[in-house]
């Protein structure tokens, strides 16, 4: 989907913020838009300035209007921003959980650095708290004619449901909430998971219940 050029005006600001506000999916904004509004605003102070050497009876009257209507201007700005940044830390957050890195459509340059960002925090964090709660051990080097590990054990139990799965889609290789990495898996292959990881993906439509 392709963003639309628009022209910044007070009302087109205020048309974007609706939308934002009434649908769950972050709207797509066209990749000069910083630029266009810092381009908008200038000119908007520059009319203010303009209206201040005035000397008359309309200038003060003039004056009001143009602040009142900057002011305005840059509320709707602060929430489009902050209604932006609520959606991209959800996603950024959900895709940090499945370890499927998909940058969604329609995000500034700043906006996506943003993102990024956040899925790195988050992965990391959930690296360094949780192995140290769950007190995973780390991987050592095996010695000599010892045996290599099946598995890296944890003080916690999960569950030993599992579910097999036919995959919809290549999936690439991910970290599961039990911090197990699955994965990669082909279009059609079939594997058995644990309930949890096994019910994320059928409801992302990557897999379904063989």
């Amino acid at each position: 989907m392709e963003s639309k050029e628009v022209t910044i005006t007070a009302q087109t600001l205020f048309d974007m913020l609706r939308q934002e506000r009434n649908r769950d999916e972050i709207q797509i904004i066209a990749p000069n838009f910083v630029e266009d509004v810092k381009k908008y605003l200038n000119e908007k102070a520059e009319i203010l300035k303009s209206q201040l050497q005035k000397e008359s009876i309309f200038s003060s009257t003039e004056v009001q209007r143009t602040r009142r209507e900057l002011e305005n201007i840059q509320k709707v700005l602060k929430e489009l921003y902050e209604k932006r940044e609520s959606k991209i830390t959800k996603m950024a957050l959900f895709h940090s959980r499945t370890n499927l890195r998909k940058e969604p459509e329609g995000l500034l340059k700043e906006e996506i650095a943003f993102y990024n960002s956040l899925i790195n925090l988050f992965i990391d964090s959930k690296g360094e708290i949780l192995h140290r709660m769950l007190n995973i051990e780390q991987e050592k080097p095996l010695k000599k004619d010892e045996p290599e590990p099946k598995d890296l054990k944890s003080n916690v139990n999960f569950q030993d449901d599992k579910v097999k799965l036919r995959f919809l889609e290549a999936t690439p290789q991910f970290v599961g909430e039990d911090m197990q990495v699955y994965g990669p898996y082909e279009s059609m292959n079939v594997a058995e998971l644990p309930k949890e990881v096994a019910q994320l993906l059928i409801n992302q439509k990557k897999a379904i219940e063989q």
